[in-house]
């Protein structure tokens, strides 16, 4: 094989090897991209969405209690538009997750938390209507033995928000492995075409 041949077979080589590098590193970035991106695209509006209906929530809790605590009827007629006004909110949140559900899983916690919310609401109707009839001893009591319910649902969407942060530390460690990766094939074939 003549010097030119050589030449231009070690050129050609090279040229390859710098392609290799390139695409793989290409490969991998994208990847990389992909795992940390996760976090703005799904998981950090997943978990705002869930603060706002625990936020929600909440808005709905304070306002029953309050309606407890009030006798005079403009009062109690102001507290329940408030309290109607937060529940359209926490409505409206938790329909707008719905598009946001990554997995199996968080279908499942989605569903449990739809149907405590029905449970929720169809405790706090009732117990609005004991109150509305001033008998606040007969309220209280209600309260008693649906405590746990109100405190599972409550759990639920806490639990709802941590495993989106478990999906974004998976992704972030699947990026760092394929970070590792990367530079790892891009330092063997660097070192090959040399």
């Amino acid at each position: 094989m003549s010097i030119g041949k050589q030449l231009m077979t070690m050129l050609a080589i090279a040229i390859l090897g710098i392609l290799a590098v390139f695409s793989i590193g290409l490969s991998k970035m994208d990847t990389v991209y992909e795992k940390t991106n996760t976090c703005n695209v799904d998981s950090l509006p997943s978990i705002l969405v869930m603060h706002h209906m625990q936020q929600s929530l909440y808005k709905m809790r304070m306002l029953s209690y309050k309606h407890l605590a009030q006798q005079d009827k403009t009062q109690l007629a102001k507290t329940e538009e408030d309290f109607k006004a937060a529940r359209k909110e926490f409505e409206e949140y938790m329909k707008s997750y719905e598009p946001m559900v990554s997995d199996e899983k968080d279908r499942q916690i989605y569903t449990t938390e739809k149907e405590q919310y029905k449970t929720y609401i169809a405790f706090v109707e009732k117990l609005l209507q004991i109150s509305a009839t001033n008998n606040k001893d007969e309220a209280f009591a209600f309260i008693t033995p649906n405590a746990q319910m109100i405190n599972a649902f409550i759990q639920t969407i806490e639990d709802h928000m941590l495993y989106n942060q478990q999906l974004v530390n998976t992704d972030a460690k699947n990026a760092v492995s394929e970070k590792w990766t990367a530079t790892i094939m891009m330092i063997l074939l660097s070192l090959v075409v040399v």
